[in-house]
Parts: C-alpha cells; structure tokens; sequence
C-alpha cells in the first residue's frame, strides 16, 4: 500500500493531480446526500399528467458536485392497463461519463410492484430521490403517488460536516434526568387520582343516603294521606259524589242537544223548512272560534256575547263594481245624489234586493268589494278611511260606514258603503279618478238581474 498526500506545488510537472484526488479531499469532511437548504431542494412534485417535476437544489456523491439551477419536468412514462408499476427518481454519479444527472428508473409491471434497487459500485453511484407509484390505468401522477426519500439516509440523506461532536454523554445525562421526571410525575398522578376517587366515593355514599331519607318520608307521607282519604270516603260520601257526575252529565247532554240543533249540517239550504232556516231575529249560540271559520262572500251578524242574529249569505260573483247607489241594507252616495232602492222578504224568507245594474264602466269607478272574508260585531262607531288605506290589500278595521273619495271633498266625488259590521275588506286598483253621473249609473254589478240575500244556518 502506497503513501499519499495532496496537495503541493508542482515543480517541473511532479506534482499533477486527477479531479479525483480532489472529489477525495473534499469527500473527507462533506458526506454524501443532498443539501438541505432550501427544503425542497431537488424534491419531486406532481406536475399534472404523466411527469414529475424536480425542484432546483444542489447534491454531494463522494466529493463531486451537482447543481439543478432551475425547476425540470421529468417524463414518465404511461401506464398499464391493468398492472401497477413504481419508478425510482435518483441523481446518478458516472465516473466513467464524468456526470452527474437525474435519472428515472422505471419499474416492472406487476399487481404487487416494487421499486427497482440503487446501484453503487466502483462506476455508478445513486442518491434515490424519490419513489413514484403508477397504477394501473394511470393518466396522471398525483402528490399521493410519490413517495420522498432524500431523507432516509440508506438511500439519499442530507448533507452533512464530518466534525462533528461526541454527544454521546450529553444524550445518556438527558435520559437520566427524564426518567427521574418521569417517576416524579408517576407519583404525584397517582397521588391525585387516588384523592380524587376517595371523595368521588364519599360523594355518592351521601347523595344515596339522601335518597332513601326523601324516599322514606314520601312513603310515610303518601301512607298518612290514603289512610285519611279511606276514612273520608264513607259509602254516603262515595254516593253522593256519584249523583253530582250524573248531575254533570246530564247537563252535558242537554247543552250538546242545543249546540247540535243549531250547527251546521251537511244538508243543503231548504228556505222555509222546519230546522232548516234559521227566522230572522232569531237567536242562535254559535261558539266565536266558527266565526272565524266564515267562508269569504258571507255576512255574519253578531252581538257581543256572541249570539247569532242573522247570517246573511250573499250571492255575488267574485268582483263587485259598486257604485252610485244603495238599499236599505247597503246605502253609497256619489257626490250629494242618493237614490234608494228597495228590499223585499219573500215569503220563502230570502231577502230580494232589487236595483239597476251595470257592467264595470270603463273609466270613473273604484273596484272596493272583492271578497268578504269575515264580519265581526261592533258599534255603531263611524269610521272615515282614505281610499288608498285598503286599495291592494286587505282593511282590518271595525267599520259600519266607509268613505272613499280621490282626493276626498267634502260634497262631491264621494262615495259611502254602509254595511254593519264589517272587518275585512279586500279591494282591487282603481280604474279611474273620474266618477260618472250617478243619475245614470247607479247600482252595482253582480252578474245577474238582482242579488239575492240568502237566510241560512251555521
């Protein structure tokens, strides 16, 4: 075995040395792998596709260097159709090429895969970069499917000094001190478990103890009270508490035959038949909550307890056009003009209103009474309104008498609905601000000769 040394001057050319006599120099204190700094120096990305790209970073192998400047997009190559492959990524050292490059090593095809080995001899020398998974069928290399290495030391690891210090002592006094903490902390933990279960114990032990005391005194309690009620509850006391339910009963049934004579049935209208109308000024008990359930186009008539005078069924089609005109029960003026018409009770009892009739006209009339949802009792209270109050929408108001006028004046282009006890009243646009003579047009619309006011029955 020869001796040697490096490096000195050369004197006369006796001193000439290979770049391998410097890759050893230099190999003597910098390990092989590759260097840390950036962290992603030389690190495998997915690039989209069926490619990896290899990020810009230096290595070290066995005192030569390598330098990757920039980002490179590395080809792999596709897959198979039904069997899975891995490729390895590795920067390799040729002494024999005198390079360092990056090299994909593709794998064989198979349904268990494996990685293909490094190679390191007296020629090639490999750092694994990176472990690439393709499935079968593969279009694309995801993140998921590369696996990095540079940090596993038997195939890659980081670059690193040769001087380095014994830590040995350093390590072997921290172990010493954490296995003395650990037996401290050992202890104190189970001290404060072991207090912890003691009063936890205690605790339970008192809450049960609380519990058969309640329970014991409710049972002394509840049997105090029943033998007291057996001594109440004589034979005499038991009767006569029988004849007051009777009592009750009785009087239910009797209420229940006087609310039945007057509900609704499901037999249409006879007008005139016994039980089946209801005469005018009648009394009749209707409970509010079916006031409330009043179908839209009937009147209901109510005084404050709730009695039912009258019901009124008004057979008008969907949209009524009022205007100049009124009756007896329904009284509307245009500017001071009032014309009346009259109303007759037939002998079958309905309620023939009888008056002129028209079509909408086309301009000068407001659309005020389309739907008459329910009437509720009141006073006899005047209410004005300005017309834009319930046009488009619906008036909850108590109202006997209504005013609508556009601009409102205090004798002409006015026009008064009269109608006890109303609540709600659903109007449609108006149609025009102009108001037609009422000489001319007085009435309203309904879609027959005369409209009927019908005596019915809840």
């Amino acid at each position: 075995m020869a001796e040697k040394s490096s490096f000195f001057n050369s004197v006369s050319g006796d001193r000439k040395y290979q770049a391998s006599d410097y890759a050893a120099y230099f190999n003597s204190f910098i390990t092989t792998g590759v260097f840390p700094n950036p962290t992603t120096s030389l690190q495998a990305m997915a690039n989209g596709g069926m490619s990896v790209l290899l990020k810009a970073g230096k290595a070290w192998i066995n005192g030569y260097y390598y330098l990757n400047d920039s980002d490179l997009v590395i080809p792999i190559d596709v897959a198979d159709g039904a069997l899975k492959r891995k490729d390895l990524l590795v920067v390799r050292l040729d002494t024999v090429l005198r390079k360092i490059t990056s090299v994909i090593k593709k794998g064989v095809f198979a349904s268990l895969p494996v990685a293909p080995a490094i190679q390191r001899d007296a020629d090639i020398y490999e750092l694994a970069l990176a472990e690439i998974y393709i499935g079968a069928g593969a279009i694309e290399v995801t993140q998921a499917n590369i696996t990095d290495l540079r940090m596993d030391t038997t195939k890659c690891g980081w670059v690193n000094s040769l001087i380095q210090v014994d830590t040995t002592a350093i390590f072997n006094q921290y172990m010493d001190w954490y296995a003395a903490k650990q037996t401290e902390y050992d202890g104190d933990f189970s001290t404060w478990t072991t207090d912890k279960k003691d009063a936890y114990d205690a605790w339970v032990l008192a809450i049960e103890a609380d519990q058969d005391a309640v329970e014991a005194q409710f049972q002394d309690d509840f049997i105090i009270w029943f033998n007291s009620m057996k001594d109440q509850l004589s034979v005499d006391a038991a009767g006569n508490l029988q004849l007051q339910i009777d009592s009750l009963t009785e009087d239910l049934d009797d209420t229940s035959d006087v609310i039945n004579a007057h509900m609704v049935t499901s037999t249409p209208h006879r007008k005139g038949l016994a039980g089946g109308i209801t005469p005018l000024g009648a009394d009749v008990q209707v409970p509010r909550e079916f006031l409330r359930k009043a179908p839209s186009m009937k009147m209901f008539f109510a005084n404050q307890m709730g009695l039912l005078r009258r019901i009124l069924k008004l057979e008008l089609a969907p949209r009524h056009y009022l205007k100049a005109k009124g009756t007896t029960t329904f009284t509307s003026y245009v500017g001071w003009n009032t014309v009346t018409f009259g109303n007759t009770i037939s002998d079958e009892e309905s309620l023939l209103t009888n008056g002129q009739f028209y079509t909408a006209p086309e301009n000068g009339y407001y659309l005020i009474l389309s739907n008459l949802d329910f009437i509720f009792d009141t006073t006899t209270d005047r209410y004005e309104f300005n017309y834009g109050l319930f046009i488009n929408g619906l008036m909850e108001s108590i109202v006997d008498t209504i005013w609508i006028s556009d601009p409102p004046t205090a004798s002409g282009n006015k026009f008064m609905f009269k109608m006890h006890r109303v609540v709600y009243l659903k109007s449609e646009d108006k149609v025009n601000t102009a108001v037609n003579s009422p000489a001319t047009n007085a009435g309203y619309k309904h879609g027959g000769a005369n409209s009927t006011l019908e005596i019915i029955k809840l």
